[in-house]
């Protein structure tokens, strides 16, 4: 038999993980749309130095040289490719945390658990969520406040309506 507060604190923690991971993947489709513009705006730069040797006037070779040059330098500072292959992981390593929480919750809820295996699976899902989203704040990844508590919203809905409060 599991006691409530173990019962609350997995549930808790299902809604950390859905949160999380909602909350990266969100940041993950931003900071991949980022990484894509900027290499196409690189992209665009590199053909039109190619064609400068065409005949462009020289205030347009100097404009396109620098435009690519502020482009370059832009994608080496905001490094939106790190930011968004890091956030690749953490998303597929909190969706993997998912799957594992909800079978904890699905084994407490069936009574096929005790309170010592419980709270020690529990310690260990809830070790590698703190060291997974740790791995975020190393990316340098800025906190937005306002997706945040849209996931959890949503979080908070889907996780009440799968396994009931």
């Amino acid at each position: 038999m599991v006691t409530d507060a173990t019962r609350r604190a997995a549930w808790n923690a299902m809604l950390d993980v859905a949160r999380f991971a909602r909350y990266y993947d969100a940041l993950f489709g931003r900071y991949q749309r980022r990484c894509n513009a900027v290499r196409f705006m690189i992209l665009v730069a590199a053909i039109n130095a190619a064609a400068m040797p065409l005949g462009l006037p020289v205030w347009a070779a100097i404009g396109i040289s620098s435009l690519a040059s502020i482009v370059v330098a832009f994608d080496f500072v905001m490094d939106y490719y790190g930011k968004a292959a890091a956030l690749r992981f953490i998303k597929d390593d909190l969706g993997a945390l998912d799957g594992e929480l909800a079978a904890l919750w699905l084994a407490i809820e069936s009574g096929s658990m005790d309170e010592k295996e419980a709270q020690t699976t529990l310690t260990a899902l809830l070790r590698r969520m703190h060291n997974v989203t740790a791995r975020g704040d190393a990316a340098g990844l800025a906190t937005r406040a306002r997706l945040n508590e849209e996931c959890q919203e949503a979080a908070f809905a889907v996780v009440a309506r799968q396994y009931g409060s």
